[in-house]
């Protein structure tokens, strides 16, 4: 059977986000929630197909593993417009354990919609199916799931044309981020479409998952979409940058742990990072999960200025040290 079919609902996921769930974060997350409260399951980065199939530089690097990270439910997240492409990076993704696929048919970024990907195929529906069935075939060799993350619709909603095809497919997974494309990251998320798309799952495909994704911060939200709409889960994206503690129900939040706990779990962070890949990716992509580590005063004073100014990183621990030695800097001068 599918791991999906057993995991209990509702299922917590964390969201694939370019440049930021690499195995590094993956591995932080589980650190700080093992025994306590952690995803159900982790996504990685957006990959490539035809990335995979070239061995690019940056396809290696969104499908590297850490030792056992396989013993934890991983899915891949893959995107392209060639379905012979995504069968073959789903018999290269499947013989390395993953356990499962997600076909990315969300990301609304101009430049990759001009390639005719993502959530451009919301708009080229037959190309959408070749794709589904190409990479349901590729699955089935590995009993995987094939789960499919996207909008509810491109510059108009959507739900019964777009989400009620995907759904005609028997996919075992939907998650939809209720903002059209052409809207971005821009305006409120509508939740409300979830009424109509639970009605339809029920109707088309009882045992396809529906999780919803967009703008929730906390489980107890979490909790509240679920019960309202009645879906199966909810993934949590840029939430995370608010509370590392975010898939803790029970716990405080992360910023209210003392300085010294979050300097200890940033240093971690750091060298985790370094000895993974070296001076192989952007050191400066480090810096963007600075912010998490600090409380927003902290973030005004020069102390984390000197931070984010770091040039190597042998410079930034020489600042992290300052800090340590400094101690609680918010009372300190700015």
């Amino acid at each position: 059977m599918k791991f999906l079919f057993n995991i209990p609902l509702p299922v917590m996921i964390l969201a694939p986000m370019e440049d930021v769930t690499d195995s590094v974060f993956r591995n932080l997350i589980h650190l700080i929630g093992s025994g306590e409260g952690e995803p159900h399951i982790y996504f990685t980065e957006f990959i490539s197909v035809k990335g995979i199939l070239n061995r690019s530089k940056q396809s290696i690097q969104h499908i590297f593993l850490k030792p056992n990270e396989l013993n934890r439910p991983l899915i891949a997240q893959i995107w392209g417009n060639i379905p012979e492409q995504f069968y073959r990076a789903i018999e290269i993704l499947g013989g390395m354990g993953f356990w499962g696929i997600d076909i990315n048919m969300g990301c609304p970024k101009n430049k990759i919609i001009k390639k005719g990907v993502c959530s451009a195929l919301i708009n080229n529906k037959s190309l959408a199916g070749e794709i589904i069935l190409a990479s349901k075939e590729a699955c089935s060799k590995f009993n995987l799931p094939l789960s499919v993350k996207t909008r509810h619709g491109f510059s108009y909603p959507e739900v019964d044309d777009w989400l009620g095809f995907l759904l005609g497919f028997g996919i075992d997974m939907l998650t939809v981020y209720p903002r059209l494309a052409v809207n971005q990251s821009e305006g409120p998320v509508n939740f409300d479409i979830f009424y109509e798309l639970v009605k339809l799952r029920n109707n088309i495909s009882p045992s396809t998952l529906i999780i919803g994704n967009g703008d929730v911060l906390s489980l107890k939200d979490a909790r509240y979409y679920v019960d309202k709409y009645l879906i199966d889960g909810i993934m949590f994206g840029r939430g995370i940058f608010k509370n590392l503690n975010l898939f803790k129900f029970s716990s405080k939040h992360f910023l209210d742990n003392n300085l010294n706990f979050r300097l200890n779990i940033l240093k971690f962070h750091i060298k985790d990072f370094y000895t993974t890949w070296g001076f192989g990716k952007d050191f400066n992509k480090l810096k963007k999960y600075f912010k998490i580590y600090f409380t927003e005063k902290e973030r005004q004073s020069k102390y984390f200025s000197n931070l984010i100014n770091s040039k190597t990183y042998d410079e930034l621990f020489e600042n992290l040290n300052v800090i340590d030695m400094v101690g609680d800097f918010e009372n300190n001068e700015l």
